[in-house]
């Protein structure tokens, strides 16, 4: 397998880890969802899924 290869692997992956805490947390994109507007809890959830991620939240 190619670096490249590997790295797409590696891509996908993530785009799939990701959009699953996403799914998890439906106040990110539901309009319906009460704390939709509260920016603070979106920044709050956003956090907690880079670190699950290993990634900064800022």
């Amino acid at each position: 397998m190619s670096d490249k290869e590997n790295e797409n692997q590696v891509d996908e992956a993530f785009g799939e880890l990701l959009a699953n805490f996403v799914r998890q947390n439906p106040c990110l994109y539901d309009k319906k969802c009460k704390e939709y507007k509260d920016k603070k809890f979106a920044a709050d959830i956003w956090s907690s899924i880079a670190s699950a991620c290993n990634m900064s939240g800022r």
